[in-house]
């Protein structure tokens, strides 16, 4: 995730390794969000999650919001963005655990609509929320695991494990 100023946003769950986190492979003992710098600079910005995973950017309202795809744990966090590029003040934007009894998958890919709504998966399916953390409505689909708007947003697309789901929203 690139912001205007060229710096790019990620995290580093353990997805991809062997074993997850008991992966011998594990260079660190936390899985972080990280920013690297338009100059290079790599910088630590939240080590307290237990498996941050979606991550999504609104510039204009300065937040910075995550997804913690642990299972029991499948929440949304939401960061102040600081001037510096840094973050403060997480806080809990949506605690998912009560959907993780309809089905599988967790919270994971975000996506900011420029209308202002938040799309992001969720166990059994996606959520569309507000900026208060508000559900508006939930898609119970399965397993997903990210989604996507095309250019003009008219369109969004779900991934999951053995599908990819294309939604008209215009």
């Amino acid at each position: 995730l690139m912001d205007s100023a060229g710096n790019i946003y990620f995290t580093d769950p353990p997805y991809g390794l062997d074993g997850f986190e008991t992966s011998p492979a594990l260079e660190l003992d936390f899985f972080g969000v990280y920013r690297l710098t338009a100059t290079g600079e790599l910088e630590l910005l939240v080590h307290d999650l237990k498996k941050p995973n979606g991550i999504a950017l609104d510039e204009k309202r300065h937040k910075l919001l995550v997804s913690d795809s642990h299972p029991g744990k499948s929440q949304i966090m939401i960061y102040d963005l600081k001037d510096d590029g840094g973050v403060s003040n997480g806080q809990l934007f949506y605690d998912a655990v009560t959907y993780e009894k309809q089905g599988p998958g967790s919270t994971d890919g975000l996506e900011i609509h420029s209308s202002g709504m938040i799309f992001a998966t969720m166990p059994n399916g996606v959520g569309i929320f507000n900026w208060d953390g508000k559900l508006l409505a939930y898609l119970a689909m399965g397993q997903v695991t990210n989604v996507a708007f095309n250019t003009d947003e008219s369109m969004l697309f779900i991934t999951g494990p053995k599908h990819l789901y294309r939604m008209q929203l215009k």
